[in-house]
């Protein structure tokens, strides 16, 4: 009994870890997957995120602080209409942001999907890079098998 609830532990600690290395996005045809995810910033530095997907071409920005303050005033992100705090140091992707050591850092990723794109599961990366260091998890995007009405 207590060998099997062991094994169970692991089975969930391991879980628990892949789904941390891996940025799960979701979309509809014809729509736009978006998520936010934070990386702890590998060393000192300009900070910057890049992203690859066959067949889509995602977007990365990246945000000095956490954008989801309840407190915070909010303003359109330009060319993507999303709702994000007024200063929260909002950079194109690959331009990076300035990042200390092991501060955590928030990646916005989205990838606009046709809708004659077909359903299924695509994967791809996402690297982050600071101060000569670089690291990278994997990016799954699903396209569910319809599109949202008008």
């Amino acid at each position: 009994m207590k060998s099997g609830m062991l094994a169970l532990a692991l089975a969930a600690a391991a879980t628990a870890l892949s789904a941390a290395e891996t940025v799960d996005l979701v979309s509809a045809k014809g729509t736009k997957a978006a998520g936010w995810v934070t990386f702890d910033a590998p060393a000192g530095g300009t900070f910057t995120a890049t992203a690859r997907l066959d067949g889509f071409a995602p977007v990365v920005s990246v945000v000095t602080k956490e954008p989801r303050d309840p407190n915070a005033f909010f303003t359109d992100l330009p060319g993507i209409g999303e709702k994000v705090p007024v200063g929260v140091g909002l950079a194109d992707g690959a331009k990076g942001a300035p990042a200390k050591a092991g501060e955590t850092m928030t990646v916005r990723i989205a990838v606009p999907v046709d809708e004659t794109v077909a359903p299924g599961v695509r994967k791809g990366t996402v690297a982050i890079a600071c101060g000569g260091r670089t690291e990278e998890r994997e990016l799954w995007l699903t396209v569910l098998d319809y599109a949202l009405p008008a």
